[in-house]
């Protein structure tokens, strides 16, 4: 492919990073993308059967989930007003998380991303508890995403990000070594963008949203995976298609928690359990489990 020098792509980028997004439509910034940058690159990775992703859903006012379409992505896209990482408005995307080296355990992740409150930067201040649902699919046929690895400052630091790296970086390197400045410096600017922290507004998320659905166009991609920044990018996140959800997912368990926050620590304490799914995953039957005694999530505090 006769690629454009790295010059070239530096100065589109320069000039879509000085945009000001809040000022931008969706399809605006889709046609920078599609007509000036032209050669937009993606790196992909491939979800294996018998993996699982968890999503978890806050219980507001202690509302009981009692199906799956309670817990699993919105039916009703019109709902969706703003932007996410992976998504635009009226589009609705499964957002889950999935295991990594730093953080095993992927309900961790979905409490982060989902409660306000863990994501205070006045963490010593916080003292509260609340309910989550956290459903478990597992994957029952391989499938496709892109995965966003490029982010230079975690490269050395987060084992998960270093080996998918590597692998990508070899597979350029391979297949179009005349063009791997390019590639790299693209998929840098684009990693960049899904770690963004500091959020002023929704429309923050135009450019990673873009670069999503442009990837779905690709036949084969069901959907994003990239370093949860909730968790300073140590555990992963994941966002796929409702037709993926429904075609290579499978929902095996759901498990209520409570989850106690004060200062910089967090207990995860199980709470009740679905013991039966019920008809088509629609009718489930709940039991309490005992959780930990009070006295050992005190001494844990202390």
């Amino acid at each position: 492919m006769n690629i454009p020098k790295l010059k070239v792509f530096k100065k589109h980028i320069e000039s879509l990073a000085s945009l000001d997004l809040k000022t931008m439509s969706y399809s605006e910034v889709y046609n920078y993308l599609q007509k000036k940058i032209e050669y937009v690159p993606y790196t992909i990775a491939r979800i294996h059967a018998g993996h699982y992703i968890e999503r978890a859903r806050i219980n507001n006012n202690n509302e009981i989930f009692n199906d799956e379409s309670s817990i699993s992505y919105i039916k009703d896209p019109s709902i969706i007003k703003q932007y996410g990482r992976a998504n635009k408005p009226n589009q609705s995307m499964f957002y889950g998380s999935v295991c990594s080296d730093m953080v095993p355990l992927p309900r961790i992740v979905n409490c982060a991303e989902i409660q306000d409150v863990l994501r205070s930067k006045n963490k010593n201040d916080i003292e509260t508890d609340f309910l989550i649902t956290v459903g478990k699919w597992r994957v029952i046929e391989d499938f496709d995403v892109i995965e966003i690895v490029f982010l230079k400052s975690l490269i050395d630091s987060v084992p998960d990000i270093r080996r998918a790296y590597e692998q990508q970086l070899k597979y350029f390197l391979d297949s179009i070594p005349h063009a791997i400045k390019q590639i790299e410096f693209l998929l840098t600017f684009f990693s960049e963008e899904f770690s963004k922290k500091d959020i002023s507004s929704d429309k923050d998320y135009l450019i990673s949203a873009a670069y999503t659905n442009m990837a779905l166009k690709i036949d084969g991609i069901n959907g994003v995976i990239y370093p949860s920044v909730r968790t300073d990018h140590l555990g992963s996140n994941i966002a796929i298609t409702p037709e993926t959800v429904d075609n290579y997912l499978r929902l095996e368990e759901v498990e209520m928690f409570r989850v106690y926050v004060k200062k910089q620590k967090v207990f995860i304490d199980p709470f009740r359990e679905v013991i039966d799914l019920g008809y088509e995953n629609s009718d489930f039957k709940w039991i309490n489990k005992k959780g930990a005694p009070s006295k050992l999530i005190e001494e844990y505090f202390r």
